[in-house]
């Protein structure tokens, strides 16, 4: 029963650390990813975080916690699903260079559909000339110029919980095209949290 209980504390320490981050987007993206354990998150199993987050008393939980960790979950779902079933770079594989996928999750509510959109760098470029539009492709250029090769920057967001709770509400995976000969899992180079 020890090692049920560490198993539990440990990713109740995990959770805390990627809930409980603060101001997340004025953090480096390195310190971000160390402060947060995003990689240990993505790592660990889902009934674990499950069952830890349960055990989280309800007077340490902020307000965005609930929606927040239900994103996350989720995130880690679909995530998992897109690279067992290869759907993504079957639409989306024919770029040879690094591309950025946004997958909205709050499309969903409206809808009964995610929303996928395909960034390549020079799309980025092109939409950065758009006033309204430049902050956010500016932000994601140096990121897509950060890899080499055949690789999608799977990036999850949930706007409308964003403004809801003031708090970003989006994780970014990288995700390479499967083997023939073995799945990989998403990797995280999450700047999330």
């Amino acid at each position: 029963m020890t090692g049920v209980k560490t198993l539990t504390n440990d990713a109740g320490d995990i959770l805390r650390a990627m809930l409980g981050i603060q101001d997340p987007v004025s953090i480096k993206a390195d310190e971000r990813r160390k402060q947060s354990r995003s990689k240990e998150f993505f790592n660990s199993e889902e009934n674990d975080l499950i069952q830890a987050y349960d055990s989280i008393p309800f007077r340490e939980k902020q307000p965005h916690f609930d929606s927040l960790f239900e994103f996350l979950i989720n995130v880690r779902r679909y995530a998992d699903a897109y690279q067992k079933s290869g759907e993504l770079w079957k639409v989306f594989g024919d770029y040879e260079a690094p591309q950025l996928v946004n997958i909205q999750m709050d499309a969903e509510r409206h809808t009964g559909r995610l929303a996928i959109a395909r960034f390549t760098r020079e799309k980025l470029v092109e939409l950065s000339q758009d006033p309204r539009q430049k902050m956010w492709a500016e932000f994601y250029i140096p990121r897509l110029d950060s890899l080499e090769g055949k690789i999608m920057v799977l990036l999850f967001t949930d706007d409308e919980k964003s403004q809801v709770f003031g708090f970003p509400f989006d994780v970014m995976l990288t995700s390479e095209p499967n083997n023939v000969d073995e799945q990989q899992a998403p990797t995280n180079t999450s700047d999330s949290r």
